[in-house]
């Protein structure tokens, strides 16, 4: 379910005050995307999802059976 707009505008507001001061890349760097991904409600347990992946890879071989089907 997609995100209303207010909260996104909320949540990206909020990380922008939080990190504006930021100045070690090397140390902040994956902290600052955990949060810049937490503004759209992915968690970092929400991805990569092992069973979206098997579902595509499955469609995309049925695509390919019924395309080059004689």
């Amino acid at each position: 379910m997609p995100l209303p707009w207010n909260q996104i505008k909320s949540c990206a507001l909020s990380f922008g005050r939080t990190w504006a001061a930021a100045a070690f890349e090397d140390s902040q760097g994956k902290p600052f995307w955990i949060d810049f991904f937490e503004i759209f409600d992915i968690t970092k347990r929400g991805f990569p999802k092992p069973a979206i992946v098997c579902n595509l890879a499955w469609f995309r071989v049925q695509m390919l059976a019924c395309c080059n089907a004689p």
